[in-house]
């Protein structure tokens, strides 16, 4: 089946601490609660009127999500994108896509642009639900992405008056957390980024700790990691051997120790723990 535009409500309990692998775009608005989204090897809160969305496939880990976190997600494949993208100027998609959170302030534009999110939220469950039964899909999809995209450029334009200019700290902050995301499942050295970076690693761990209220490097590049293995561990057949070559660990032993040094239980309790209850 080709993908589709979809539309889902959910909670905590759907987000239960399993990696949540997104193979598509997507956009998420945050109803209620409060969680931290780990995406890649960045961090973001997720709190009450915060968009977030990305413009490819990607693995989300959610954490201290509270009883009540609920929010709206709309998934659809990049083919859809590209059709609004030939209609809209490229500068906007490339500042959405270096500034993928925003969170809502209490100034009337910005509520009454929430409010208009969710009137389009409310015309994706009306259309792209797993209940909903259309004519003419394929243009429908076509439809509210070109028109959805056209409404954001908008709200972008609004958003970037808003937004400092990046510092030098910031810019190499980000630059870290990407080479994070592309390198960690085979390098995990802090010297190889600083490296890449051309800086100092004294230099660097006091960029990220300033970023990251107090994280070390060595911290970010492991919490991306371990993201990775438990997505394998949760979605996958793979043995833990299996997953130690895919991701450059020595052996078996080196991934279980890795992975018991940091959550405190061995790869096959992880994935013993997901397993339904009789």
């Amino acid at each position: 089946m080709e993908p589709r535009l979809e539309y889902r409500n959910m909670t905590s309990a759907d987000l239960d601490g399993s990696p949540w692998r997104i193979p598509d775009c997507f956009y998420i608005a945050v109803t209620a609660g409060h969680a931290v989204f780990d995406v890649g090897a960045d961090s973001y809160d997720m709190a009450p009127q915060t968009e977030f969305n990305m413009p490819s496939g990607c693995l989300v880990h959610c954490s201290e999500a509270t009883p009540d976190f609920a929010i709206r997600v709309v998934t659809y494949p990049h083919s859809l994108l590209e059709m609004a993208m030939r209609l809209i100027d490229s500068k906007w998609f490339e500042w959405n896509a270096a500034h993928p959170h925003y969170t809502h302030t209490p100034d009337r534009r910005s509520q009454r642009t929430w409010r208009e999110l969710m009137t389009w939220m409310d015309m994706a469950e009306a259309l792209f639900s797993d209940k909903s039964v259309i004519l003419f899909q394929a243009m429908q999809q076509e439809n509210f992405i070109e028109g959805f995209w056209l409404w954001n450029v908008g709200t972008i334009q609004a958003k970037v008056e808003s937004t400092l200019p990046q510092s030098r700290t910031q810019s190499l902050y980000r630059k870290f957390v990407r080479l994070v995301n592309e390198n960690c499942m085979r390098e995990r050295k802090v010297e190889f980024y600083a490296g890449e970076l051309h800086i100092t690693h004294r230099y660097l761990s006091r960029i990220v700790s300033e970023q990251t209220a107090g994280k070390t490097p060595k911290e970010v590049i492991d919490r991306r990691l371990l993201i990775e293995i438990k997505d394998l561990l949760a979605t996958t057949d793979l043995t833990v051997s299996q997953i130690a070559y895919r991701l450059g660990f020595q052996d078996q032993s080196s991934i279980s120790r890795y992975f018991h040094r940091h959550l405190g239980m061995y790869p096959s309790d992880y994935r013993r723990s997901l397993m339904p209850r009789g």
